[in-house]
């Protein structure tokens, strides 16, 4: 079974990440979209098109990224 973190959880990593090892936030948002559309193409690598739904802030950057990587 897969294990999902909720919304908190994953705030307190993203600042333990930039406080205790000094990742910004601008490479937190890189990783995070592109590791998902990495996983998006694993699944379905033969996909043509793809439908990004994100939410506001930080997530909102998240997607864009994705989609950006898609097109890479």
């Amino acid at each position: 079974m897969m294990k999902y973190y909720d919304p908190e959880d994953i705030r307190q990593a993203d600042i333990i990440a930039v406080e205790k090892f000094g990742v910004t936030s601008l490479e937190l948002m890189e990783n995070a979209g592109t590791n998902a559309a990495l996983e998006v193409l694993k699944k379905y690598p033969y996909a043509r098109c793809f439908l990004i739904l994100a939410g506001p802030g930080n997530n909102g950057g998240d997607g864009f990224v994705a989609a950006r990587s898609f097109f890479e």
